[in-house]
């Protein structure tokens, strides 16, 4: 994608304004708020998305839709992401269809997430 945190931050901003969500506060490890959209763009590789990955990967929220990783948590079995992924967010592309979003982003990560009916009531202990 070749977008600097600062660029994803500031393009993340400005689309939550347009849609009537408040700003980012600085795009802090704050970051958005729970159940708000990570979508930053579009693009033909799908939608460009900022993953919460402060606690690992496990969640994804797009457009206000809830996804869970396929296989649950995936983390450094120290509570924070693995080895080669972003903290607190990872910028990457996720492909919706039925469902399931698929994600990628340039690093050669690709993760299944099943969307849920609700949104978690705990999402980082």
């Amino acid at each position: 994608m070749g977008r600097t945190r600062a660029q994803l931050c500031a393009a993340a901003g400005s689309v939550l304004l347009a849609l009537g969500a408040p700003a980012l506060g600085g795009c802090t490890s704050a970051g958005p708020d729970p159940g708000l959209t990570t979508r930053v763009g579009t693009s033909l590789a799908g939608v460009e998305v900022l993953l919460e990955t402060h606690c690992g990967v496990r969640y994804l929220v797009v457009d206000g839709n809830w996804f869970e990783r396929a296989g649950g948590l995936l983390d450094d079995g120290q509570g924070n992401p693995p080895a080669g992924w972003g903290n607190p967010y990872h910028a990457g592309r996720v492909v919706l269809l039925d469902g399931i979003a698929q994600f990628s982003d340039d690093a050669g990560h690709h993760e299944t997430f099943h969307r849920l009916g609700v949104a978690p009531t705990i999402r980082c202990a």
